[in-house]
């Protein structure tokens, strides 16, 4: 790993564990399903077996943890879930040999596209590995096109994990989303949360 590698995935691993650090502090559920983070060398060998380059953001991100397990809704992160890294390889083989197929079971899905996140829509967060070989570029992909159109909450278009994490994180500090005690769920202020440099809102 290069110096540059080096630095993003500090800089990753740091801005997660804010980010933990927070949901821990509010209570969230959600802490509690996380799974305990991988080796560099383990993510390394699941990333090469399923054809995908071990990029430094996909080692930190699993490194910090493996995903998360959630049985109920309201352990999920305001409606959303890690894949585990097995999982994300699986979903991935299958979306390539969906493609190979005559009928893609998602013919808008990328083929340099790797699963990171779902909700029950269901909808997805992966990353684009086809571009810069140290950072990934999450897209949100999904199939609920009202998820999409709503002009009160834009969706943030991230150069990088990195600064995706850093939208989490605001969202979480600003009150736009907290967890709440009294009603066991995830509850806001109705304020969409402040913009992050280097993002575009969709």
């Amino acid at each position: 790993m290069t110096s540059t590698s080096r630095e993003i995935a500090v800089d990753l691993s740091e801005r997660l564990s804010r980010l933990e650090a927070i949901l821990t502090i509010q209570g969230a559920p959600f802490v509690q399903c996380l799974r305990p983070g991988l080796t560099h060398e383990d993510t390394s060998a699941e990333l090469r077996a399923a054809g995908v380059p071990p990029v430094p953001e996909l080692l930190a991100s699993f490194a910090w943890h493996d995903g998360a397990i959630v049985r109920s809704a309201p352990e999920m992160l305001y409606g959303w879930t890690f894949l585990p890294l097995e999982h994300a390889s699986i979903m991935y083989r299958r979306m390539l040999e969906s493609w190979e197929s005559d009928v893609p079971a998602m013919p808008y899905w990328l083929k340099t596209w790797f699963p990171f996140a779902h909700n029950d829509t269901p909808s997805y967060i992966v990353v684009d590995i086809g571009g810069d070989p140290e950072r990934v570029h999450p897209v949100f992909v999904s199939t609920d096109y009202e998820d999409l159109e709503d002009p009160d909450w834009p969706w943030p278009d991230a150069p990088s994990m990195s600064e995706f994490v850093s939208h989490f994180i605001l969202t979480l500090e600003s009150g736009s989303l907290y967890w709440d005690y009294e009603t066991y769920k995830w509850e806001g202020n109705g304020v969409p949360p402040p913009s992050v440099p280097n993002v575009r809102y969709l």
